[in-house]
C-alpha cells in the first residue's frame, strides 16, 4: 500500500497510550481503500519491537515525537497477529474491527 506523504510523518514516531505509556515504534500506515485516509498504524511491540502489531488511528493524534492512540497499551499488545505485508484482507480488517469493538466509531469499516 503506498502512503501518501503527508502521512509518511507518522513512521518512526513513538505510539503511547492516552496515559503515555509506551507502546513501540510506528512502522507502516494503512488507509482506508475506500477513503484513503488513514486507519491503521503498524507499532513494533514485543521484548524488541520485533512484532508488528495493528493499531487503530481512530480519534489519535500526534504531539510531537509521539503519536497518542486512543487504545490502551495492553490492547495493541494483544491485538491480533496479523501479516503486515503491505495490504489488509476485508477478513483481516474485519478481524481487527471485532477486536477492537467498541474503540471505534463508523460505518465504512473497509
Amino acid at each position: 500500500m503506498t502512503v501518501p506523504r503527508q502521512w509518511e510523518n507518522l513512521v518512526g514516531l513513538m505510539a503511547v497510550d492516552a496515559e503515555g505509556h509506551q507502546i513501540g515504534k510506528v512502522g507502516r500506515v494503512y488507509l482506508n481503500c475506500v477513503s484513503g485516509q488513514p486507519e491503521w498504524v503498524t507499532v513494533g511491540t514485543g521484548m524488541s519491537g520485533n512484532r508488528e502489531s495493528f493499531a487503530p488511528l481512530h480519534d489519535a493524534s500526534v504531539r510531537g515525537e509521539q503519536l497518542i492512540l486512543a487504545v490502551s497499551r495492553q490492547l495493541v499488545k494483544d491485538a491480533p497477529s496479523i501479516d503486515g505485508d503491505g495490504s489488509l484482507t476485508e477478513a483481516e480488517v474485519s478481524a481487527l474491527y471485532q477486536y477492537y469493538g467498541d474503540h471505534l466509531t463508523g460505518d465504512d469499516r473497509s
